[in-house]
């Protein structure tokens, strides 16, 4: 993996990432591999985001957006564990989801 000096790093997703705010472990390693490279990175994971239903309140908007306002250049996506109680049923959902995201 290689990253550009100054890239913006923005983390997605559910609890998985929005525990990572607990400790600093994967961001250290990032920034201790790839000292040279100056990354920003910025956690915007929460509990109950799923790839195509992301809670907000009603009156969020893009001024309010963490990552609007962030511009990252990549994304680190923690999606499929709040899907997959869906079941083998769920999975297509989870493909059309997912190519929609990152289409978004």
């Amino acid at each position: 993996m290689e990253f550009i000096k100054t890239e913006r790093i923005a983390l997605v997703g559910n609890s998985l990432a929005e525990r990572m705010n607990l400790f600093g472990h994967f961001e250290a390693l990032l920034h201790s591999r790839f000292a040279k490279q100056e990354l920003a990175i910025r956690n915007f994971g929460r509990p109950a985001d799923e790839i195509a239903n992301r809670q907000r309140s009603s009156d969020y908007t893009k001024l309010d957006d963490p990552i609007a306002a962030f511009g990252p250049d990549t994304f680190f996506c923690f999606f499929g564990y709040n899907e997959s109680f869906a079941g083998p049923q769920g999975l297509a959902k989870f493909k059309t989801d997912y190519e929609n995201f990152l289409q978004e």
